[in-house]
């Protein structure tokens, strides 16, 4: 009889282990995945930044401004991701405005 409680008993061990083992085999997959999402997200996102940083002067063609002040704007606007993505908030029709008023220091925007 001793030969026999004992096997169940080593069973469970294994079973214990293995579960053990399967649940921590879980958990690093599952932050793996999010550690693997977020650097997705983030070069994502900087592929993104960088199509729009390249769309900026072309934007800025589109106003009546002096080539001057494109120029400036532009340095101004792609000096931070926050301005690029304030500029790209700001609706078509208002931007003439809103560039006017960077330029003339009424708006502050952030720089690096």
């Amino acid at each position: 009889m001793n030969g026999v409680s004992e096997r169940p008993k080593k069973k469970a061990k294994v079973d214990a282990k293995e579960a053990s083992l399967h649940d921590a085999f879980g958990n690093f997959m599952e932050q793996s995945s999010s550690a693997f999402l977020k650097i997705a997200d983030s070069v994502g996102y900087e592929d993104r930044l960088s199509a729009k940083k390249e769309r900026v002067f072309a934007e800025l063609e589109k106003l009546d401004l002096q080539l001057i002040d494109m120029f400036s704007a532009h340095a101004i606007i792609v000096s931070a991701e926050e301005n690029v993505d304030t500029f790209y908030g700001i609706p078509e029709n208002y931007r003439q405005a809103w560039v006017k008023a960077v330029l003339a220091g009424q708006i502050k925007l952030k720089t690096t």
